[in-house]
């Protein structure tokens, strides 16, 4: 073989073992990337809330009450792990001072709006009871820099107080937060954790069926529901908000509580009795989780219990809810 030949053929197997070494010295490909961090609207300064009480609807139905509004100071950020806001109630009328007793709130921006649940203790406007009741803000950031949405109030301490009330509230922003105001700091708030507040897969339509116990002869009746559950962040303090349309074609909201594992509600109710009067009685409805509880929460099972009362004897019956979408 010719001497320059040689050579050539030499400087090419040197180069092909290079070139080898070096695709073999990279290593795994980095071709995976970080997500994109979150991001949501601008809210941070003191904001104005109002709340439309001429628009207030209870069970569903319009039941006007006195409009009020109330100043915020408000500060948010984004995380790796979500978007958090902070909000300080000022005292009435005045931006400078903070409201006595101190309201301070967190609010997460979940699906493209701010949401918030506080539970409190709370007197029915209707009757003398008293206890827990949950508040739910929904507020979706609007293209002029406002929000709209929605405080909702669950509240069941007995069967003669079953509240489940929405008012629309209009937000928007009036200035900066005063330096005498201190709001705390967003960013040294707990993340909202993916995996707590199980109960929060209890949300979107579902077609609800019931059947009469013991009862051969009842036909099962079927019907469909919209729920949306909000709990106080990660915990299981948890309230759901039950729509659907009457046999009368009328809009009824109603509201579940979520404590212990279960869902309850207790109402006092006309039923209509098998000889063919009316009677006025207590219906307890009651939902347990499922254990292991996915999200959606695709199936849920329960029972509605109605009281003896006057000629109508006792009736339970079995609730299955099956998910069909959002």
């Amino acid at each position: 073989m010719p001497y320059m030949r040689r050579i050539r053929i030499a400087c090419a197997i040197v180069l092909s073992i290079a070139a080898l070494s070096a695709c073999e010295s990279r290593g795994p490909s980095n071709s995976s990337t970080k997500p994109p961090m979150p991001s949501a609207p601008s809210f941070e300064g003191t904001y104005q809330f109002d709340f439309d009480g001429s628009q207030q609807l209870a069970g569903g139905e319009l039941k006007p009450t006195d409009s009020r509004t109330r100043l915020y100071a408000v500060r948010s950020t984004c995380l790796e792990t979500g978007c958090i806001a902070t909000a300080t109630k000022l005292a009435d009328g005045n931006p400078k001072k903070k409201s006595d007793p101190a309201v301070d709130l967190v609010l997460d921006y979940v699906n493209g709006h701010w949401q918030m649940a506080v539970r409190e203790d709370a007197t029915c406007t209707d009757s003398s009871s008293h206890g827990p009741a949950i508040t739910v803000w929904i507020l979706q950031p609007q293209p002029d820099g406002t929000l709209s949405g929605t405080s909702s109030v669950a509240m069941n301490p007995s069967p003669d107080c079953g509240v489940a009330t929405q008012t629309p509230i209009r937000v928007k922003r009036v200035g900066d937060v005063d330096l005498n105001v201190a709001v705390a700091n967003p960013g040294r708030q707990a993340s909202l954790s993916p995996t707590a507040s199980a109960p929060n897969g209890l949300n979107g339509h579902y077609n609800e069926t019931s059947v009469l116990r013991d009862d051969e002869r009842s036909r099962p009746g079927v019907r469909r529901i919209f729920m949306q559950t909000t709990c106080v962040r990660n915990t299981d303090v948890c309230a759901t908000f039950r729509s659907f349309l009457s046999a009368t074609q009328t809009h009824v909201v109603n509201s579940l509580l979520f404590d212990n594992g279960k869902w309850t509600l207790n109402q006092r109710v006309d039923v209509n009795c098998p000889n063919g009067t009316v009677a006025r009685t207590v219906k307890h409805e009651e939902y347990a989780l499922p254990q292991p509880a996915d999200r959606p929460l695709q199936r849920l099972s329960g029972t509605i219990t109605f009281d003896a009362a006057e000629s109508c004897p006792a009736q339970q019956l079995d609730i299955s809810l099956q998910r069909t979408g959002d």
